[in-house]
């Protein structure tokens, strides 16, 4: 079953499912941006396709070194993964997330909603 299973699912997994999957990551990406300076708080995404990554900084990302968060950014890592669980979503401790192909639109607006109103709950706190 689970190879049956595996196989259809790389059958589904076309050109048109990439370029929606794109869209999808590029869309969340951008709302993502857009809460942290809505909240006034520092931070930004990086991340390509399907992932993508939140980083509690402003300076730039451009490898493995910059990417690594300081004290203060694994504290407000933390500080968001438990406003965003009492939103409704799980993100990795680290801040990954990775849609997925059934998600629709709807699902990325509400993975947006919940980060922006995590970030808010931060930013009041």
């Amino acid at each position: 079953m689970t190879m049956v299973c595996g196989r259809v699912a790389m059958e589904l997994l076309d050109a048109k499912a990439f370029h929606r999957l794109n869209d999808l990551g590029a869309r969340v990406r951008t709302g993502i941006d857009e809460a942290f300076r809505s909240a006034g708080i520092e931070g930004q995404t990086t991340g390509m396709g399907s992932l993508l990554k939140m980083h509690f900084t402003r300076h730039p990302i451009h490898d493995y070194r910059s990417a690594s968060p300081d004290a203060e950014a694994q504290h407000n890592m933390a500080l968001f993964n438990a406003a965003a669980l009492n939103e409704g979503i799980l993100v990795s401790s680290y801040g990954l997330f990775a849609l997925s192909t059934p998600m629709t639109d709807g699902d990325a607006q509400q993975i947006v909603g919940a980060v922006e109103r995590a970030l808010a709950t931060m930013a009041r706190s």
